[in-house]
């Protein structure tokens, strides 16, 4: 492996699962809109395989929705307006500060299948696939935590390739469940878009360009600036958007890949290489009220423990940034707990699931509203305690691979008919005190 790193590496992988499920209930404001699409239509969640074996939770994979509110008061669209005369950008680098033609066997992403998506290195390319029909998959490496930096690979797709079957760049990822991501789909488009605490926030819908080789066997050289707020898109050497968002300042970056109508989608990475770049981000205002801090550990413990009690399921956990799972606000630090299995109930048994929130309110906890909002088999909520605790909560039921539900048909009637291992439960909870 042709490589060069001139710092000391942490080598882990997190692998961020994102989809979207079907369904939502009429509201009545643009919150509870933003609030209901973002929890009906998608979903992330972390899960670390201990083997290559170990599989992820998989949602049914559709485009995320166009919410249908101002994008966020920290993003600005730039005035730029891409055209098919763009002018070819040369940057002008130097020597990147890491680089990997993968002439061996990578060491800092995870290789091998968790049942969703496989990553290998074969014939001096990485090759990343699906094993059926995903919304976007990440894995993340974590050579170092970056701020101000020029991410770029070259990339070719595989014998097919059509539709929104696409592959892309994640950027400033500050933890499981953040950051940006830069995807180009096989149709000749490209999007933009930010995770925040599970929740989808679009900054550049899809958008057709002239500049990307579209279809299957077509090589394509994606690249993405992050200089202070400013997210700089590139494709094949020439800008094709810039827009300024403030949320995610530093993080790590990644790979990710979707297939849309393609159940084995591949696509293999020649080269990977990031240049650092001078200068540094400016810090993330705390907003109004105090940082948020992770809960004391009698609270965090007591929760948990009630939790895996009555609903016989356990947690992974940890700190982890916490966010407003509508504005996307960092709110500060918090304790995060995760859940995510198959045919724990199965669909008639989701009034037991739901039991998580009468656990919140035995133990002295009272629902905060402006949090709520449901759909068939997904729901959100959050609840405050001692004036100075809070708590989001995201539980959901989805398709797990393979299983499907026919076009037409109610999703509650579909999902009684499925067998347990069809199904896959998700509760992902976020507290906080300050």
């Amino acid at each position: 492996m042709k490589a060069q790193l001139f710092l000391n590496p942490l080598f882990t992988l997190l692998i961020l699962i994102i989809t979207a499920c079907n369904g939502g209930n009429k509201v009545t404001t643009d919150k509870e809109i933003a609030i209901a699409i973002a929890l009906t239509q998608t979903a992330a969640v972390i899960t670390q395989p201990t083997s290559p074996t170990e599989t992820p939770i998989q949602l049914p994979p559709t485009t995320p929705p166009t919410i249908p509110t101002q994008v966020g008061t920290n993003i600005t669209l730039a005035t730029f307006t891409p055209t098919a005369t763009q002018i070819s950008v040369d940057l002008d680098l130097g020597v990147p500060s890491f680089q990997d033609t993968f002439d061996t066997a990578s060491s800092y992403f995870y290789l091998g299948s968790d049942g969703q998506i496989q990553f290998e290195v074969k014939d001096g390319n990485l090759v990343m696939s699906t094993t059926g029909i995903v919304g976007d998959r990440w894995r993340i490496a974590e050579l170092t935590s970056l701020s101000n930096f020029y991410f770029e690979v070259t990339a070719r797709s595989g014998e097919k390739c059509a539709s929104k079957d696409s592959y892309g760049l994640v950027v400033r990822s500050p933890d499981t469940v953040n950051g940006y991501v830069f995807g180009m789909a096989c149709d000749g488009s490209y999007r933009l878009y930010r995770m925040g605490s599970g929740q989808y926030h679009p900054i550049k819908e899809w958008a057709v360009n002239p500049i990307i080789h579209p279809g299957p066997n077509q090589t394509n050289i994606l690249g993405i600036r992050t200089q202070g707020e400013s997210l700089i898109l590139y494709i094949n050497g020439q800008v094709v958007d810039e827009v300024k968002d403030s949320t995610y300042l530093q993080g790590n970056f990644g790979l990710m890949i979707r297939s849309d109508i393609t159940p084995d989608f591949k696509v293999m990475i020649d080269k990977l290489s990031y240049w650092e770049l001078p200068g540094s981000a400016v810090g993330v205002t705390t907003p109004v009220g105090g940082e948020y801090k992770p809960l004391p550990a009698n609270e965090i413990n007591g929760l948990e423990n009630a939790l895996t009690s009555k609903l016989n399921i356990s947690f992974r956990g940890g700190k982890s940034p916490f966010y407003d799972p509508f504005t996307g606000q960092l709110l500060g630090t918090g304790s995060l707990l995760h859940y995510s299995s198959k045919g724990v109930y199965g669909a008639k048994q989701w009034e037991n699931f739901l039991g998580v929130f009468p656990i919140f309110k035995d133990l002295g906890w009272q629902e905060d509203t402006t949090y709520t909002a449901s759909a068939p088999y997904s729901e959100m909520a959050g609840f405050r305690k001692a004036g100075n605790m809070l708590a989001f909560v995201n539980l959901s039921l989805d398709l797990a691979n393979g299983a499907t539900c026919s076009q037409g048909v109610d999703i509650t009637e579909c999902y009684e008919k499925l067998e347990p291992n069809e199904l896959v439960y998700s509760l992902v909870i976020n507290t906080g005190q300050r």
